[in-house]
């Protein structure tokens, strides 16, 4: 039998999971928005450039032409306005980080073990935490935030501090590197959650299936299932 504090902790953890999906969703646009109004400083002759010249992703840190050509455009035509825009994208980028490896490790979780989302049936057990959600669903929210956050750092002390100086080669392959290293992150997070869903032995497809025919019904969803829509529709 569930006792009203255990209701009021499920309604708890339902309220928190749309609030992050709230912050990440805002984030989101606002780092848009950002990347956006970099693009509209332009010059005669020149190409624009968006936040992914320093933040996208590139196999190939190395390469590191269109920053510079960036870096030589924003002080040229708009440096105050490009920083400000910069600190922006920095502030959304943190809200950004640390939400999306929240949801990072609730998909995880979720595809590694149960829906964590759902009440635990009467007289149910409490759920065990598995070695390869330790394993997986920590470890790798907890890197992609480490390397977003190495690199915001190196976005400020690089760009911010430096006021679009060229510092030259080291600093700007360090920062893309970084950059590189987050991706990374991100698409192992992501070939690990297609890799348990496609377990047959665990019913991840089956019970996906179902998740999302309720949920175009019109039936309640689950926030780990919608996120990981959000994140596929953008």
């Amino acid at each position: 039998m569930v006792t009203s504090g255990q209701e009021r902790f499920w309604k708890l953890r339902r309220t928190t999971g749309w609030l992050i999906a709230g912050i990440f969703l805002a984030s989101l646009l606002m780092l848009s928005e950002v990347g956006t109004l970099l693009k509209a400083v332009q010059s005669s002759g020149q190409r624009s450039f968006g936040t992914a010249v320093f933040s996208g992703f590139d196999v190939n840190p190395l390469n590191i032409t269109d920053l510079v050509d960036a870096l030589e455009l924003w002080r040229d035509t708009a440096a105050g306005l490009v920083l400000l825009l910069i600190k922006w994208h920095l502030f959304a980028d943190l809200l950004f980080a640390v939400t999306f490896a929240v949801i990072l490790a609730i998909l995880l979780r979720w595809a590694g073990a149960r829906n964590p989302w759902s009440r635990p049936a009467a007289g149910e057990a409490p759920r065990p935490w598995r070695r390869r959600y330790l394993t997986f669903g920590f470890i790798i929210p907890a890197l992609y935030l480490l390397f977003d956050l190495m690199e915001d750092f190196l976005v400020w002390g690089v760009l911010v501090n430096g006021e679009l100086a060229d510092p030259g080669r080291p600093p700007l392959i360090l920062m893309r590197s970084v950059s590189l290293a987050k991706w990374i992150a991100v698409l192992a997070a992501f070939i690990v959650l297609i890799a348990w869903w496609l377990k047959e032995d665990n019913g991840s497809v089956k019970a996906a299936g179902q998740a999302i025919r309720k949920a175009r019904q019109g039936g309640e969803q689950s926030p780990p299932l919608a996120l990981f829509g959000l994140i596929v529709l953008v």
